[in-house]
């Protein structure tokens, strides 16, 4: 210790205040109790065996789709996860057989376009929320919430009678827009 240290260190030699007595506490243990983990080999066993055994039931059908989309179709049903004959004309037929370019970018450009407008909707109603204090806010910003809480089926046939009467039915314009307009959610 300093000199320095010793001049701002007090002289009373006990701190504890007069009329308590000192009392004595142990440190507090390193271990914490973490009731969440299993205790013992054997659960985590059993656990670990219930967890692969779900991951096998929820990824099997995923792994199944694949398969049966490479086999020729006389061999889809035969139960092997492994292809005798592996063929891509599956893929094929079904890119021949309907539009998929246009379908795979009408896809992309409506997630595109409905990312920005509720990204750029949202923000900015989020900005004025916190940026502003003004009469009414609070009303305004549970009107807010409680348009988020009504279901999308109760809203769906004014919403659907609001693109008609704009003449957009049928567009890909319904599936974005309407995020610039009264919605939080895609």
């Amino acid at each position: 210790m300093s000199t320095l240290d010793r001049a701002t260190v007090p002289a009373d030699p006990d701190p504890t205040p007069a009329g308590l007595a000192a009392v004595s506490v142990d440190p507090p243990s390193r271990r914490r109790l973490d009731t969440s983990r299993p205790r013992g080999r054997v659960t985590r066993v059993v656990v670990g065996a219930m967890l692969v055994l779900v991951t096998i039931a929820f990824v099997y059908p995923f792994v199944w789709l694949v398969s049966a989309s490479l086999k020729p179709r006389s061999d889809v049903f035969d139960n092997r996860l492994i292809p005798e004959t592996l063929t891509f004309d599956n893929y094929i037929e079904v890119w021949n057989a309907a539009p998929m370019a246009a379908w795979l970018l009408n896809t992309a450009f409506v997630t595109v376009m409905a990312t920005l407008t509720v990204t750029i909707s949202s923000s900015l109603v989020a900005w004025g929320f916190a940026r502003y204090r003004f009469r009414g806010r609070n009303a305004l910003f549970g009107l807010v919430l409680a348009s988020m809480m009504v279901p999308g089926a109760a809203t769906m046939i004014p919403t659907y009678l609001i693109w008609d009467s704009l003449g957009m039915v049928g567009t890909l314009t319904p599936l974005w827009a309407g995020n610039l307009f009264a919605t939080a959610f895609y």
